[in-house]
């Protein structure tokens, strides 16, 4: 497996990494799987509009970016219809991207300071278009595949070929719709 080297990144993805603590020694210092977890998620929470919430990275770990998030991230998520929120325990919380592939899924466990975010990609998501529910079997299917590829989350260099096999023309589109807010 092979992630790209910090001097190969595009001078705003190196900046945007350096603005939340993962510098080039930080990013050179860390095997190949956390440093595509670090450009899968930083990418997906780009598209989303949600890098801005990162204050800085809190210990990561193959598959998930740990960050302490600046204020109002739950906020705008739970107002988000792209995600669907609930409570995990006492005090935690998740929010799920509503797609079945690839969804960016965030999770504040209880016993964390209420600032640190877990944020990864499950190659199945949890969430399943509404007309799966009027074939029978079919939302239970979905949701064993789900549980089936519980930690899917992990596999980072699978992620980062389906994430990165977008069309051409998608892929172009994506680019300049985050050049243009950059130089906006």
């Amino acid at each position: 497996m092979d992630a790209p080297t910090w001097q190969v990144l595009s001078q705003m993805q190196r900046e945007e990494l350096a603005s939340v603590g993962i510098c080039g020694a930080r990013y050179a210092g860390c095997e190949a799987p956390l440093q595509l977890t670090f450009l899968c998620i930083h990418a997906q929470l780009k598209l989303l509009e949600l890098w801005r919430f990162i204050a800085r990275e809190d210990g990561s770990s193959q598959g998930c970016l740990h960050f302490r998030s600046k204020p109002g991230l739950r906020a705008w998520l739970q107002q988000h219809p792209t995600f669907h929120c609930s409570a995990l325990g006492p005090r935690g919380w998740q929010a799920r991207q509503r797609r079945l592939r690839f969804a960016l899924h965030l999770k504040q466990f209880s016993g964390w300071p209420e600032d640190r975010v877990q944020a990864h990609i499950d190659p199945v998501g949890g969430h399943f278009p509404w007309w799966t529910w009027l074939l029978p079997g079919v939302p239970a299917s979905l949701l064993l595949w789900h549980l089936w590829d519980f930690n899917g989350y992990l596999d980072v260099e699978r992620i980062r070929r389906q994430c990165c096999s977008l069309p051409e023309s998608e892929r172009e589109a994506f680019v300049l719709k985050v050049a243009r807010r950059h130089f906006d």
